[in-house]
């Protein structure tokens, strides 16, 4: 890629990067890292307890430990397996306004019984079902934060 002219690299979906480490470190080119992204806009937002709406794989790892030192609300077996189902049907195109209001239900009792100060939407496909003006609880979303950080090194 950088010998066609590329100047950074960007790995485009949020499960993706449990490799993101080691892909950087064999690549010439910089990457604007989601992960590394995700981590400031929680650090500049202050929060220090959050919860995660996203696949099993990104959950169960807290992100890929990009929350180190940030509590991360960590649902029971069921409603992490509750989350993971209703993304997949997202990801499958058959989410629905009704599976929506269910990941919702999920986020607001991440807020309101466990503490979060936020729900991290860490699931691309997430992206377009949740808003800051239709999610019912306080978000941040991952891929959007991704996207801003590539647009702005776009623009530079």
């Amino acid at each position: 890629m950088a010998a066609g002219g590329a100047e950074f690299t960007a790995i485009v979906a949020a499960t993706a990067h449990i490799c993101a480490r080691e892909l950087a470190a064999l690549s010439r080119l910089p990457s604007i890292n989601m992960l590394t992204e995700v981590r400031q806009a929680v650090d500049a937002e202050g929060l220090r307890r959050v919860g995660l709406l996203g696949t099993r794989f990104t959950i169960e790892s807290r992100m890929f430990g990009c929350l180190d030192g940030i509590e991360t609300i960590m649902p029971d077996a069921d409603r992490v397996g509750k989350v993971h189902e209703l993304y997949k049907e997202f990801v499958d195109g058959h989410g629905s306004d009704q599976k929506a209001n269910e990941l919702r239900k999920i986020a607001q009792e991440f807020v309101s019984s466990d503490g979060a100060q936020s729900a991290l939407i860490a699931g691309t496909d997430l992206s377009n079902v949740f808003s800051d003006s239709n999610a019912g609880f306080p978000m941040i979303d991952c891929a959007r934060v991704h996207i801003d950080a590539i647009m702005r090194r776009l623009l530079d």
